[in-house]
């Protein structure tokens, strides 16, 4: 192998090669294709505890409220939906898409004995809230986390 002297010419050209075959990779690219959602862009949830209920948020915006559905079973509250692509919109030439079409599903682990009856669900601004109402007595169990050695109590779990 022959050492060549570093030259700032031929970092440069290699530079601008580098960068042309992204280019030409990020343009041969079909962004119009719709993405079906994956794990990665799942719908984001939030959940808490207030008053003797656990509340359940999930982000949904510019999806029909009809298109989602919610079940239980057992210890896991699902929710389902899809969001369509329309087909006038699959025809233009998008530069960038990251909109996401298809069908999602979270499963959410909630506490058992649960009556799927007394779960009630309200739509508001694209978001989904859903109240589960928990048994009486239920406490709520502190969680001990141990780092190298020191045992240190993180948040509240039920």
């Amino acid at each position: 192998m022959a050492i060549h002297p570093w030259s700032p010419e031929i970092q440069v050209a290699k530079l601008d090669h580098d960068f042309e075959e992204i280019l030409d990779h990020f343009m041969r690219h079909d962004w119009a294709e719709p993405r079906p959602y994956s794990r990665k862009h799942r719908p984001a949830i939030e959940s808490f505890v207030d008053s003797g209920r656990l509340v359940i948020r999930a982000d949904l915006p510019g999806i029909d409220p009809e298109n989602v559905q919610i079940k239980v079973e057992g210890d896991v509250l699902t929710i389902t939906g899809s969001r369509g692509a329309e087909t006038e919109e699959q025809r233009k030439n998008f530069m960038h898409r990251e909109i996401r079409y298809g069908v999602f599903e979270r499963a959410i682990s909630i506490p058992k004995g649960v009556k799927q009856e007394d779960i009630s669900a309200a739509w508001r601004n694209g978001v989904l809230e859903l109240v589960v109402p928990l048994a009486e007595g239920a406490e709520i169990k502190r969680v001990p986390l141990r780092i190298s050695g020191h045992a240190k109590e993180l948040g509240t779990y039920r």
